[in-house]
């Protein structure tokens, strides 16, 4: 990538229709670079459980003379997961508000701080309220803040119109494989550096990402209209916003009121609020579940996970894209579906014989779960609601998941009652749910009337305003049907 020459310095305050390739390139490569660095770190949670254990985090609430982690330890270490990670998603919909009204530089400088902020005080916790107030407040800016830089990025995709399914692909990749993040903060932490310095010292990576923010990235979402005027008329591009692969009704141009009240939109909360809870149920009990079976191995066994969650988020991002790309997100979903049971069959059959290959072939396929799924959810929004309304729509999707989160913790202590074999069983049986997406939209859906479009269309323009003229246009080339 050659660097920008000095009108294209420039670039960022020209319309973004008028960038130059190379500027585009230089807006992507920082997102990708800023997501794989900051964006995720907190799902490296499996990573770094191990040394909070071994620097006796939040070990002043086990028993006095207490030499191992006890079981008060273990759950506020489980409950500043659980809690980051479901406020992290309840904190999109502000988040996304913010992004809608003052757009990604703005957006992504700011959260790049607080994730900066985050780090310094993680890595500064100690014992006493006030040093497990920084634990959790540290943990949970670092959670909270991380994904809001993919958020801010996730329009760029439009930057590259005929490659949007592979750089989304690659932003939720990388923000998958930047919990390797804390894979390398343990590392450095067991070959004798301490927590304080290696956390205070990666502090300055996020104050870069926001520089760079700051410097390159545009002050709006990227919007497919606004680029698609190079390659088509503005009537062609326009009708078809609607993605080709979309048989249901036409939600672009809705108002964003009525998007919330969609079908759509509420069968897209269903899936992604269960999805999430099984992802970050397993992420956060890994360590727990293998020692169930095994506790000789589980440690080792949970640091090749740790491993190759991250590793594929990168390694599968050439299948992903292509697949969105090719399949659209509704099929995607469907995959998504087989992909899940398939991981919990090949755990099912480790814990039942103890084979490591079980355990290998589950953590694959979630690795592969993990960044299909953010990649399908990004991608479902950004298509079917549109990107002028993506901040509050997906904002307020990952909202309703990241309540349904704080469910993590209760299943956790079903588990520790129960055995994990119970807590599994009912995440299996509430994830077989999710299937009704996919078979909605691909079966009730296929080709929707035209009085049933118009019901939905009712009172939101006239063919003399833009959006009417939209509507008229999309009806043209579709037989008085809009697609």
């Amino acid at each position: 990538m050659s660097l920008p020459d000095k009108d294209q310095i420039y670039c960022r305050l020209k319309p973004i229709a008028d960038w130059s390739q190379s500027y585009r390139l230089i807006v992507v490569a920082t997102a990708v670079l800023g997501c794989l660095l900051n964006a995720g770190m907190a799902f490296g949670f499996s990573a770094i459980f191990p040394v909070l254990l071994e620097i006796q985090a939040f070990h002043d609430l086990c028993p006095e003379g207490s030499t191992s982690p006890c079981r008060a330890q273990t759950q506020a270490l489980l409950g500043m997961f659980t809690v980051a990670t479901s406020l992290l998603n309840v904190a999109a919909l502000p988040t996304g508000a913010i992004l809608d009204s003052w757009g990604p530089r703005i957006t992504a400088t700011a959260v790049a701080l607080l994730t900066s902020l985050g780090c310094f005080l993680f890595g500064n916790g100690g014992d006493g309220w006030e040093g497990h107030l920084r634990y959790y407040v540290g943990f949970l800016l670092l959670a909270v803040a991380g994904p809001a830089i993919m958020n801010s990025s996730l329009s760029f995709s439009n930057l590259f119109p005929n490659r949007k399914g592979l750089i989304c692909a690659m932003l939720v990749g990388c923000f998958d494989a930047s919990s390797a993040v804390f894979v390398f903060l343990a590392h450095l932490v067991r070959s004798g550096v301490t927590f304080s310095a290696a956390l205070s010292g990666y502090a300055a990576v996020p104050l870069v990402t926001a520089s760079a923010a700051w410097a390159f990235w545009p002050s709006t979402p990227v919007a497919t209209p606004v680029l698609a005027q190079e390659t088509c008329d503005a009537a062609e591009c326009t009708a078809d916003a609607a993605p080709s692969w979309w048989k249901g009704p036409h939600l672009q141009h809705l108002p964003v009121r009525q998007q919330l009240l969609s079908r759509e939109f509420w069968l897209v909360v269903q899936t992604t609020s269960i999805t999430m809870v099984c992802i970050n149920f397993f992420i956060a009990t890994a360590f727990a579940q293998l020692s169930e079976v095994n506790e000789e191995s589980a440690l080792k066994l949970t640091q090749t996970f740790a491993i190759m969650l991250p590793v594929g988020g990168l390694v599968y991002t050439p299948v992903i894209g292509p697949l969105v790309d090719t399949i659209g997100p509704t099929l995607g979903f469907a995959v998504l579906w087989c992909l899940y049971l398939t991981f919990q069959l090949l755990l099912r059959l480790y814990v039942e014989t103890e084979i490591a290959a079980a355990a290998y072939l589950a953590f694959a396929v979630f690795a592969l779960v993990r960044p299909l799924f953010y990649t399908l959810g990004a991608s479902f929004v950004g298509q079917v609601f549109g990107f002028g309304t993506f901040g509050k729509v997906y904002g307020l999707l990952t909202t309703f998941a990241g309540i349904a989160c704080l469910i993590v913790q209760p299943l956790g202590n079903l588990a520790a009652n129960n055995g994990f074999e119970v807590a599994n069983g009912v995440l299996t049986v509430a994830q077989a749910t999710t299937a009704a997406l996919p078979l909605c939209i691909l079966v009730l859906w296929r080709r929707p009337d035209s009085q049933e479009t118009d019901a939905l269309l009712e009172g939101f323009g006239t063919p003399n305003s833009n959006e009417g003229a939209v509507v008229t246009r999309a009806r043209s080339m579709s037989g008085g049907k809009v697609l």
